[in-house]
């Protein structure tokens, strides 16, 4: 399966996964903590990256092409963002809104590189099927 270019938003539930155990990993945490950057970024570097770095060069290339595109091209107001976060079944608050915190994801994964815009990602392969998502890492 040709990966390079593929946009698959539920690539990102693998992703998020972990975040669905925050107990768990003995994260406790207050509504208020989910607003302060430093302490979602905390989270993101304990939780998202190593599960993010567990993955196959395919998948990693495919979870940067998707958050990419949505944070480039899907608007805050797309009901795409909803769907992705519910499949995701993260039980996090998201103040600031599921892209705001997409792109702190983006950032702390990707600390070299700089948020994507429109005419980046154009050239991306979209497709949206949970099948396709399965079959990688």
């Amino acid at each position: 399966m040709k990966t390079d270019n593929l946009v698959n938003g539920y690539v990102l539930s693998n992703l998020f996964y972990e975040l669905m155990f925050l107990d768990e990993n003995g994260v406790q945490a207050t509504d208020d903590d989910w607003s302060k950057p430093e302490f979602v970024e905390q989270i993101i570097r304990n939780l998202v990256v190593p599960r993010y770095e567990s993955f196959k060069d395919e998948t990693k290339q495919v979870v940067k092409n998707t958050l990419g595109y949505l944070i480039a091209a899907e608007p805050e107001s797309s009901d795409l963002w909803d769907i992705i976060w519910q499949a995701c079944s993260a039980p996090i608050p998201t103040p600031e809104g599921i892209r705001a915190f997409m792109s702190r994801c983006y950032g702390v994964i990707f600390p070299n590189s700089s948020l994507p815009i429109a005419g980046d990602v154009q050239s991306l392969y979209i497709n949206h099927d949970t099948q396709m998502a399965n079959r990688l890492n």
